[in-house]
């Protein structure tokens, strides 16, 4: 290997966003589109040691001209296996989102008791000829953009604010809206904070839903019921939805359009981003979305 990179992390909740920051400066002249999968799989590795592993973190990058190497080592003996999620489950998948992303991946016992080291690959070159994705903030953006300086930069608590602010911003949206799912599995909550009595923001498109309070804080249910908004969780596919009547003879132009895009951690479904954008959004504008 002629390039390497090896750190130690605290096993806390904020060892995923350490680890992304150390790789994505080391590995500055990987092409985006590699380094935006290695920054998803580092994510995977080492919450899994955070969650299941014990002590304290060791995180080992390995490149070469045709090979790069991530391993993560914990003091734990437990080993990861991929489960069995259907259509209906909200988790279980992010080994397999590793497994799409590396092109190989493994684990290996340090000894009795010493451990053990979650490992993957990528090859360096597969993909270097593919064209790079539209991005949000043109065609120069990389790891600096907005968005991405948001989601590293703010506090677990305030990063969904943080990137949807972003975001809004880089889609000149007129509304940004984060909808998690519910404990039951069965809807989605809307999360908003107004004064009692205020009415709520506009939600368009938004079906059947009920209003529940707790002081001055709201909360908007949205069950599951074949709408849009199931769809994007279920099918982890975005949604662009018109929203109104058209404005013109031809059909051309729509008052706005909602775009529903799936929200997943480490593999788990978490929620919907919510957008709604004053004209359609163009193919890279979604992909980026």
């Amino acid at each position: 290997m002629s390039a390497s990179l090896t750190f130690s992390l605290p096993a806390e909740p904020r060892a995923a966003a350490l680890a992304r920051s150390r790789v994505r400066a080391h590995l500055e002249t990987v092409s985006p589109s590699m380094l935006d999968a290695v920054v998803v799989v580092i994510s995977e590795l080492v919450t899994n040691a955070v969650r299941y592993g014990g002590g304290s973190l060791e995180v080992r990058v390995l490149q070469a001209s045709r090979v790069l190497r991530i391993e993560v080592f914990d003091a734990g003996q437990r080993l990861p296996q991929p489960a069995t999620p259907n259509l209906e489950s909200v988790g279980g998948r992010g080994l397999y989102v590793l497994g799409e992303l590396a092109s190989r991946w493994g684990t290996t016992l340090q000894g009795t008791g010493a451990g053990k080291v979650v490992w993957c690959e990528f090859d360096m070159a597969a993909g270097t000829e593919e064209a790079e994705p539209a991005s949000l903030n043109g065609p120069d953006a990389s790891e600096s953009s907005p968005v991405l300086a948001a989601a590293e930069n703010a506090s677990p608590v305030a990063a969904v604010e943080a990137v949807t602010r972003e975001l809004g911003r880089a889609l000149k949206a007129l509304s940004v809206s984060f909808l998690i799912v519910d404990v039951s599995g069965r809807g989605l909550v809307r999360l908003a904070h107004l004064p009692s009595g205020k009415d709520s923001a506009d939600n368009v498109a938004t079906p059947t839903d009920a209003i529940r309070w707790a002081d001055q804080e709201s909360a908007i249910s949205l069950p599951f019921d074949g709408n849009a908004f199931e769809q994007a969780v279920r099918t982890q596919a975005v949604q662009v939805l018109p929203v109104g009547e058209p404005q013109t003879a031809n059909h051309g132009s729509r008052s706005s359009w909602l775009v529903l895009a799936p929200v997943t951690e480490r593999g788990e479904s978490v929620g919907v981003l919510e957008l709604r954008l004053p004209t359609r959004p163009s193919d890279g504008e979604v992909e980026q979305i």
